[in-house]
């Protein structure tokens, strides 16, 4: 149901892989709306887009069919890997539109290295929703950050990460 755990795990071992839902199982209700899905980040609904757009990692995984989402840092889309100065901030901007997801209480949560929630959003429904987060510089490893979007106490989506490497000299 919830498969962030071993997301998180397999992104902490190196691995740069995006986030896509799909509902890959042997039951007569292909296209259920309550399957999950991947959301693509294409420009055009061509071959050439749709396989860039998978190659760079600009997907999201969602359970709701109306869900949007898009996770930009340094006006690059999620999937992009990020190369910081050393004193450099990164400022991370999440947009997130459900019309379905009018009422109730919806919350967006940052996670990055580890697993480790380093920030949280919460509103009202989950129609226009915009936030951003600044990251203070950070060590020179690899770091990774995903958007984890919550409806009613359900998880809805994960995104795809950023990951940004900060530089240890000028």
């Amino acid at each position: 149901d919830d498969y962030g755990d071993a997301y998180f795990y397999a992104l902490d071992r190196g691995w740069h892989v995006g986030a896509i839902g799909v509902s890959d199982h042997h039951h007569d209700d292909w296209g259920n709306p309550a399957l999950p899905r991947a959301g693509v980040l294409a420009p055009a609904l061509t071959l050439s887009q749709l396989q860039a757009a998978l190659m760079a990692r600009r997907v999201f995984a969602t359970r709701a069919p109306t869900l949007a989402l898009l996770v930009m840092g340094r006006d690059e889309l999620m999937g992009a890997r990020l190369r910081l100065g050393p004193a450099e901030s990164l400022r991370i901007d999440v947009w997130c539109q459900d019309p379905l997801a009018s009422q109730g209480r919806a919350r967006l949560e940052l996670w990055s290295n580890g697993g480790k929630l380093i920030a949280t959003h919460e509103t009202r429904g989950l129609q226009h929703v915009g936030w951003s987060v600044t990251i203070p510089p950070q060590d020179a490893r690899e770091h990774w950050f995903v958007v984890r979007v919550l409806f009613a106490g359900m998880v809805q989506a994960y995104s795809s990460p950023l990951w940004a490497r900060w530089s240890t000299s000028q």
